[in-house]
């Protein structure tokens, strides 16, 4: 996280005067990053992301909390519309969005990506 990043969040922080009895939304969280710093001094917390590749790189973000069974609720939207909820371990036990796309991940993890050079005339 960048200098500029850091002082963001903490004036973000401060203007939102975060209580440890708080409740915690964020709406377009991007890469939870923020949601991941301040999590501890709030009650519970949430983040709402509507890109795919931004909600990718939460779920990474926030990897231990998701395999640990620690967040209290996910939340899959598909089409705008809330199509599942639960823990991390309700979700897998359904044959739903969040199995799938968890099995998907699961399959990929370790993945590289390589280049391979083409010989071209000059």
């Amino acid at each position: 996280m960048s200098i500029a990043h850091r002082a963001i969040y903490k004036n973000v922080a401060a203007a939102l005067n975060l209580k440890p009895e708080d409740d915690y939304i964020e709406v377009g969280c991007g890469s939870g990053i923020f949601m991941k710093l301040y999590a501890s001094h709030v009650q519970s917390i949430a983040g709402l992301g509507h890109s795919e590749d931004m909600v990718k790189l939460l779920t990474r973000y926030n990897q231990k909390r998701v395999e640990e069974d620690t967040a209290d609720q996910i939340l899959v939207i598909d089409d705008s519309k809330v199509v599942e909820q639960g823990k991390h371990s309700e979700l897998l036990s359904k044959d739903g969005l969040y199995n799938r796309f968890w099995e998907k991940r699961q399959k990929a993890r370790g993945w590289k990506v390589a280049r391979k050079e083409f010989g071209g005339e000059n």
